[in-house]
């Protein structure tokens, strides 16, 4: 029996190794998107639990330091945040992108695969047609030594 072989086979590994690179730079882009998004949460937490420390100040007593210095902590906090919404855009988009990349990577290996199945299987009918070519030839050659002993001649 003839191997199979597929003459696209490196550019097919190649593809492989691109959708395997995408792959990886998605997941180091969602890490970085999640350690924004931790932060993000975060600072979310410190300021509503600062302001809530600020209205019991506030209720209790006028300590204007106090209260101050809780203001200027809060609009840091408010400032933090909403660099960290902006971050959250950034990597969202690049995401995105490597998405769309890793999409492409996807389809074009795909496409080799398919091409590679579709040789294969046009390989395995042309061996089973030579397999059943030399199996009549066996059978015509048999039924004709066959035929052969059986004449008076």
């Amino acid at each position: 029996m003839k191997k199979f072989s597929f003459g696209l086979q490196s550019v097919l590994n190649l593809r492989e190794q691109e959708e395997t690179l995408v792959q990886k730079e998605l997941a180091k882009l969602q890490h970085k998107y999640n350690q924004v998004k931790n932060n993000l949460d975060r600072y979310k937490t410190k300021k509503q639990n600062c302001q809530q420390q600020l209205e019991r100040v506030e209720a209790e007593e006028i300590d204007l330091f106090s209260a101050l210095r809780a203001r200027n902590y809060i609009k840091y906090l408010t400032e933090e945040i909403e660099e960290l919404l902006l971050q959250l855009e950034y990597w969202e988009d690049k995401i995105e992108q490597c998405r769309i990349r890793l999409l492409e990577k996807v389809k074009e290996k795909k496409t080799l695969v398919k091409l590679k199945d579709q040789q294969y299987e046009g390989h395995l009918e042309e061996v089973l047609q030579e397999e059943q070519k030399i199996n009549d030839e066996l059978a015509i050659n048999l039924f004709n030594h066959q035929g052969s002993k059986g004449s008076i001649f």
